[in-house]
């Protein structure tokens, strides 16, 4: 499973891949990827903060949801490897805090991703042993 599909092309703000296409942007270190083009206040999740980072070996990931919803919680490596689902599971609304441990990982970039059906942030970590 790899983040970015094979016959992806980027026009301005989208991408399509196959039939799909999603709307990105950036907003401080992040992207956000949404299926409608909207970004708001009013989304489903709110990242919080990924602290420690730069980690060694151990770094909190911290999100709110403003509803229950779906959540895919994934870690990709810096080739867009799927390395690590820490949730797949539909989750309360509130703030939740998942510690993720990359002590078997070797030093380097990795990507967070969470979505859920209508929303997706992704958010840079960096292992550093």
């Amino acid at each position: 499973k790899t983040l970015v599909n094979e016959e992806l092309q980027k026009f301005n703000n989208v991408v399509v891949s196959g039939e799909k296409q999603l709307f990105f942007h950036t907003r401080e270190n992040q992207l956000i990827l949404s299926k409608n083009n909207q970004i708001s206040t009013d989304n489903a999740i709110s990242f919080i903060n990924v602290y420690p980072n730069p980690f060694n070996p151990i770094t909190s990931i911290q999100f709110d949801l403003k509803n229950n919803s779906d959540v895919d919680l994934s870690i990709y490596d810096l080739r867009g490897k799927l390395v690590d689902n820490l949730i797949k599971n539909n989750l309360g609304s509130g703030k939740h805090k998942i510690k993720w441990d990359a002590g078997s990982l070797p030093s380097g970039i990795y990507f967070v991703n969470i979505s859920t059906n209508h929303f997706s942030q992704i958010d840079k970590l960096m292992l550093i042993k």
